[in-house]
């Protein structure tokens, strides 16, 4: 009888709160009943379903072959059955009503409510889409520099990556892309470059504008400028010339952009021979041992078939070391097993990983490897049950000094 009189005490005392609640939860379910559009569906799995597993590797790493079977799946619905949901998605906000309830919702402990995937990982699932089906895709252009507009800066960088589909055939789209290489977040400025630079000879009406950064005052807005400048110009000419004067630059990441890009143009590039041997006295390890793979490249010492094929230049510049160990676990198709004690050791911790001129697939985790070990003394082994086995790595005399009996 007791145990009923508490639960009937404890109804009253939560009256309130359990029927504004349930009024949410039921808000909730028509809204999205009535405003979402019908899912295709493909396999028995709704298209919602298949994009959560193109989620960004900081949001939920997923294997290659996942990635590679939701990719599969998209393509067969195709651009017609997939735009509906794709535009519903790259437009939802999440808007003043829905931050008011979820701030009431964390003030109560009576009902706890899983609105689902945040607004930010509906984005990039939407956008990872968008970029699969490539430019058949046209009806997600207007939502698409909508987002260039969206607070997150994660967002406006995947979204300005998609539009890149669309510039070389579209002048309207090319000038939001240059319009976002003023983005006050140099990660987005970082995107636009690229974008550019993807887009190729089709983006010729940006180059005034590269031409002017390439002697801007940031180190990294030069050297991006560099590398979208020869994706996109034809003049070789011109811009042998601006790479010969950026060998001397006082940045290493403008020296290393430079000196990477000189080895694209092969034996065009040998009069900035005597420029390229200097460059593999440099201070920066990366930068001599690419000075000293350009120097045979345009010397012709690299001779035709034997010369490795590059994958482009890899880099993360002040990642979160969790983000970066979630990507190497990505890269190489293992799930990352985390200590408790090794989380908290690494939590705050920022890794820069940075090669000009990464020429073999397998680079790329070495260099991340590399870059944990040096720099957060993090080590890296695949156990027995096939995890990755993240360890913190003990400095040789700090462990001897631990081992060490204590003096009473």
């Amino acid at each position: 009888m007791s145990d009923v009189r508490q639960a009937t005490n404890w109804v009253s005392r939560n009256a309130r709160t359990i029927v504004i609640s349930a009024c949410i939860i039921l808000a909730t379910i028509l809204f999205f009943t009535f405003s979402a559009p019908h899912e295709p569906t493909c396999e028995g799995r709704t298209l919602s379903s298949w994009l959560a597993d193109l989620d960004h590797p900081a949001f939920a790493p997923v294997s290659p072959e996942v990635r590679a079977a939701a990719e599969s799946a998209l393509r067969s619905l195709g651009p017609e059955k997939a735009m509906p949901t794709l535009v519903w998605m790259l437009r939802r906000s999440k808007g003043p009503f829905r931050s008011k309830i979820e701030k009431w919702i964390a003030k109560q402990s009576v009902l706890k409510i899983d609105f689902g995937p945040s607004i930010e990982r509906i984005h990039w699932r939407a956008i990872t889409a968008v970029r699969v089906l490539g430019a058949r895709a046209k009806a997600v252009i207007p939502p698409l520099i909508e987002l260039l507009q969206n607070p997150a800066q994660l967002t406006r960088s995947a979204a300005l990556g998609a539009l890149g589909n669309f510039a070389a055939e579209s002048p309207d789209v090319l000038s939001h892309i240059v319009k976002a290489v003023e983005d006050p977040n140099p990660y987005v400025r970082l995107a636009a470059w690229g974008t550019l630079g993807s887009v190729g000879p089709g983006a010729s009406e940006s180059l005034p504008t590269l031409m002017e950064k390439a002697r801007d005052s940031d180190d990294e807005t030069r050297a991006i400028a560099l590398r979208s400048l020869c994706a996109i110009s034809q003049n070789s000419t011109n811009l042998l010339s601006l790479l010969s004067d950026s060998l001397g630059d006082k940045s290493v990441t403008v020296r290393g952009a430079a000196v990477f890009l000189l080895g694209q143009y092969g034996e065009r590039a040998r009069p900035t021979a005597p420029l390229i041997e200097k460059l593999r006295q440099d201070p920066d390890r990366d930068i001599r041992r690419t000075a000293t793979k350009t120097l045979e490249a345009v010397s012709g010492a690299v001779q035709s078939g034997k010369q490795p094929s590059s994958v482009g230049d890899f880099r993360l510049l002040n990642v979160p070391a969790t983000q970066v160990l979630q990507i190497y676990a990505t890269m190489v198709g293992k799930t990352l097993d985390i200590p408790p004690d090794v989380n908290r050791v690494i939590q705050g911790l920022s890794i820069s990983v940075q090669s000009f001129g990464v020429t073999d697939a397998n680079d790329p985790p070495k260099l991340i490897e590399q870059a944990l070990l040096g720099q957060a003394r993090i080590s890296l082994k695949v156990a027995a049950d096939g995890k990755l086995a993240v360890r913190y790595a003990i400095p040789a005399k700090a462990e001897e000094r631990s081992n060490q009996p204590r003096k009473p």
